[in-house]
């Protein structure tokens, strides 16, 4: 299924390239960018809050789901942390 998805973006990607006025394109590919960097650091921020328990490899390979449910145990734990007055390393 995954794989179908992939083929329907990427479709859809060519369609926007052909169709689309170089402005357009070109702020696609700009959030596209903002896109890839917010993934990056967030990959990057599950790494170092789990310290070392998932490596960057395996961050890679999470789900969306399962990376939004770690961030949200991330931010459960920092509110926890602030509350009790203990510093987070």
């Amino acid at each position: 299924m995954e794989s179908k998805n992939r083929i329907q973006s990427s479709k859809f990607f060519r369609y926007r390239l052909l169709v689309g006025s170089q402005e357009e394109i070109s702020d696609h590919l700009n959030d596209l960018a903002v896109e890839t960097r917010a993934l990056k650091k967030q990959v990057l921020e599950i790494c170092w809050y789990m310290r070392g328990s998932i490596n960057i490899e395996q961050a890679w390979q999470l789900s969306i789901d399962d990376r939004s449910m770690i961030m949200d145990l991330i931010e459960q734990n920092i509110e926890r942390t602030k509350e009790s007055g203990i510093a987070l390393l």
